[in-house]
């Protein structure tokens, strides 16, 4: 589990608010910790929910991948929450939060609640109630098919039906590419690509079409399954506009999303060190429309940045500062595990960490630097 700050730092890096804003970004960021982290922890068949520190009571409560397949990418097994046990107005339902969340990730939808009775499963009435009662082991109680609902719905009591846990039972017995084993909880992984140089991208395919491109890094890790043919094409760009590369983009469902249907991209691509080098732009094409681009610093614009710097405030938490005019979003690795600690931007955060050095990726949205810290304690 990953849990965001506590105590959000000044300026504020982490908005979360009850109508959606700043979630969406949030999951692209902590699914591209999971597929980092992959690389360098091992267990890439690990899910990752993120918990949220929220201060409001009543709105959005949670997000997560719902991978169109079992042999989808681990990476998307990622979802986030609120992290919270009473004091707001959905009936206390933090453990069912965080159920909902797994359920996604496990190709379950949303239990379709007041929804036409042709469009409900037969194991699935249309209220979205059980067909079938429920034990409760933790507190000896019955759950009626009468009177509980279906948990990846919206309403209470509620508990798991035989149509979502007969869905997500066949999703995990589901043969897939992704696993040597015929089943998706497997021990092992098929052979893999050794970690390198790579790029990674994110991007948001909006509601209406409209794609959001989130800045990259450069870093090593294992490089992303190579995505089949698609509508949608990343390509890189040099200086003078000339194609350095380019790449089909996968994209994954977001469950829960109060944006209308929405879509994200999280992928490391494998690029020669003299690409990454001459690399000054990106765009996102469909067809002969360009529909999102980034385009980097001049080399003269990044010579004059501060250098970044590293304080150590107390036994388990760091600040860091660079300058966000020039590079504004920071990845932050652990130098000694490799494990993603934080994906910032601001120019000054504070974060938990209790590691000796660090690696600081500098990204102007395109083109990146990385910097060692060693923070005196």
């Amino acid at each position: 589990m990953w849990r965001s700050p506590s105590e959000p730092p000044s300026p504020p890096r982490w908005s979360w608010a009850p109508d959606g804003t700043g979630w969406s970004t949030l999951l692209t960021e902590l699914a591209a910790k999971h597929q980092l982290d992959a690389s360098s922890l091992g267990g890439s068949d690990r899910y990752y929910y993120g918990a949220l520190s929220v201060d409001y009571g009543s709105g959005v409560a949670g997000l997560g991948y719902v991978p169109s397949s079992p042999s989808s990418s681990f990476y998307y097994r990622t979802a986030i929450g609120w992290d919270k046990t009473s004091g707001y107005s959905d009936g206390g339902l933090f453990p069912s939060l965080r159920a909902r969340g797994g359920g996604t990730t496990w190709a379950g939808p949303t239990a379709p609640v007041a929804a036409s009775p042709a469009l409900i499963p037969p194991t699935l009435t249309p209220a979205a109630t059980l067909a079938s009662g429920g034990y409760d082991s933790v507190f000896n109680a019955l759950h009626s098919p009468f009177t509980d609902k279906d948990i990846m719905g919206y309403c209470t009591p509620n508990w798991v039906s035989d149509y979502v846990y007969k869905q997500i039972l066949d999703f995990r017995n589901g043969t897939g590419g992704f696993l040597a084993g015929s089943a998706e909880d497997a021990p092992a992984a098929k052979g893999q690509s050794p970690a390198r140089d790579c790029l990674l991208v994110r991007g948001i395919l909006h509601d209406d079409g409209g794609v959001e491109l989130l800045p990259a890094f450069r870093t090593v890790t294992r490089p992303f399954e190579q995505a089949g043919p698609g509508d949608h094409v990343l390509r890189g760009l040099d200086p003078k506009g000339a194609t350095l590369f380019t790449q089909a983009l996968e994209w994954v469902e977001v469950g829960c999303s109060p944006k209308g249907q929405e879509r994200h991209f999280v992928m490391a691509l494998p690029l020669d060190a003299a690409v990454l080098d001459a690399l000054a732009g990106l765009q996102v094409v469909k067809g002969d429309k360009t529909l999102a681009s980034l385009r980097s610093m001049t080399a003269s614009a990044r010579v004059v940045t501060a250098t970044p710097e590293a304080q150590r405030l107390s036994a388990d938490k760091l600040q860091l500062t660079w300058d966000a005019g020039i590079h504004p979003a920071a990845l932050v690795r652990d130098a000694d595990t490799g494990e993603v600690l934080a994906i910032l931007s601001g120019g000054r955060q504070t974060i938990t960490a209790t590691g000796k050095r660090f690696d600081l990726v500098l990204s102007d949205g395109v083109a990146s630097h990385a910097h060692r810290l060693e923070p005196a304690n």
